[in-house]
């Protein structure tokens, strides 16, 4: 599953585009079609005059339809959260060409220093860059989704069969999956922007600092700010990070269709239940400010659900971040598993839209002025330094995994196993399946 440091995307003078035919049929658009009658010379002037923008020469462009199927396929596998990213890298930038490294590498640090989880808002930004606003909505729904329809019928069965102690037994088989995961990405991230000595170094201070327990966020905003000044021998003028032009500009008046539904929906909540208002109104005010994702999250849930509003007790609460872990996407989807405790199905839709809907505003809010950001030598060393927090990230991540999981024989073998798979190029779902597997029939 390691990706190619040597593999870019071909430049437009090089790029290789598929047929007309061939791409119509696929929905993927990457080259014009000469008309069958040539324009006249006023729709000539008037296209002068108002330009037709058209998608980068080399790239494709995906039909709602096929992001959508992409996104819910990898919300359905996306054990492990951000991890999934490099697989999700290599069939977005590589295989299907919808995104440029650079936008993918840039969407990252953006979705990174934002609240909310990481796969969901890049699973966003492909659509946002690709599709605009619409494509943005799908991409988001689509990789929530499965996520969703996973715990609530998680949660059903659970308060129906008053608990699962049989699923249980394979939460220790994915954590293992998981470790190797984090394992073999944080090598991946090194090799990939731990090219000298000061990138190094950076990576070395932040893993110190995250050892101490300072906040994730807080350290990559820092570590950005310092990577202005530690690395000045980098140049704007030589970002091979680059934003195409794009048919669909992000508008920042999207964000303000995204504000005006969450408005909307919350009205409607409290029109329903009051309680479920009151629930919409606490887990929304939670979501915009989980600098983090579920790290930061769930600790302030358990604050509010549990200690202030009383609606559930602390095992439950503790029950639902257990699925929230075997449930494909981020782990802040337990607030699905809480809503349906408070609200049974409606309660775990208005949990699920409430925990998610914050942190697609804030990206739209914060597409529209990529591009400039891109020019300025400040932000490129400050992208710079924050892509060297991604491997002591992962590092930490991993570590956190290790102190709560019991090693014996059985479970030594399997992280192995695994962990030589992921450098073959196994697939993480295919471990996932495999150690969950193992560990439910042979313990």
């Amino acid at each position: 599953m390691e990706h190619d440091d040597s593999a870019s995307i071909v430049s437009a003078g090089g790029a290789t585009a598929a047929g007309p035919d061939e791409g119509e049929r696929n929905g993927n658009f990457s080259a014009s079609r000469a008309p069958d009658n040539p324009p006249s010379s006023a729709e000539a002037a008037s296209a002068a005059s108002c330009p037709t923008p058209t998608i980068p020469e080399g790239l494709c462009l995906p039909s709602l339809w096929q992001l959508f199927r992409f996104y819910f396929f990898m919300g359905m596998i996306s054990y492990g959260g951000s991890a999934m990213l490099i697989w999700v890298q290599q069939l977005v930038v590589e295989k299907k060409k919808w995104l440029t490294e650079g936008e993918f590498v840039l969407g990252l640090s953006l979705c990174q220093a934002l609240p909310g989880g990481t796969s969901v808002q890049m699973a966003a930004w492909t659509g946002l860059r690709t599709l605009g606003f619409p494509g943005a909505l799908v991409g988001f729904c689509a990789m929530v989704l499965p996520a969703f329809l996973s715990i609530t019928s998680l949660a059903w069965a659970y308060f129906y069969f008053q608990g699962l102690p049989a699923l249980l037994k394979v939460l220790p088989g994915l954590r293992l999956a998981i470790m190797a995961l984090l394992c073999n990405v944080a090598y991946v991230f090194a090799r990939r922007y731990l090219k000298g000595w000061r990138e190094a170094a950076i990576a070395l201070i932040v893993f110190a600092v995250l050892m101490l327990g300072l906040h994730p966020t807080i350290i990559i905003i820092s570590t950005g700010a310092a990577g202005i000044f530690l690395l000045t021998n980098r140049d704007a003028a030589s970002n091979p990070f680059h934003l195409p032009q794009r048919p669909h500009a992000p508008r920042l008046i999207w964000a303000g269709y995204a504000l005006a539904g969450t408005i909307a929906f919350l009205l409607l909540c409290w029109l329903y239940k009051p309680l479920m208002g009151q629930f919409a109104g606490v887990t929304l005010r939670i979501a915009a400010v989980a600098f983090g994702g579920g790290a930061a999250s769930l600790p302030i849930m358990q604050h509010e659900f549990v200690t202030i509003h009383h609606w559930l007790d602390l095992q439950i609460f503790l029950d639902s971040l257990v699925f929230g872990q075997v449930t494909p996407g981020p782990r802040t989807v337990s607030a699905a598993f809480i809503g349906y405790a408070i609200g049974s199905v409606p309660g775990a839709l208005i949990g699920a839209v409430a925990v998610f809907v914050p942190s697609f505003i804030i990206l739209l809010t914060a597409a529209p002025f990529c591009q400039k950001l891109l020019s300025m030598n400040a932000f490129y060393r400050a992208l710079g330094a924050v892509l060297c927090t991604l491997c002591p990230l992962q590092v930490t991540m991993f570590l956190s995994f290790w102190r709560n999981t019991t090693f014996g024989v059985l479970e030594a073998a399997l992280f192995g196993v695994s962990l030589v798979a992921y450098r073959l190029g196994a697939s993480p779902i295919t471990m996932v399946i495999a150690c969950g597997a193992a560990t439910a029939f042979l313990t």
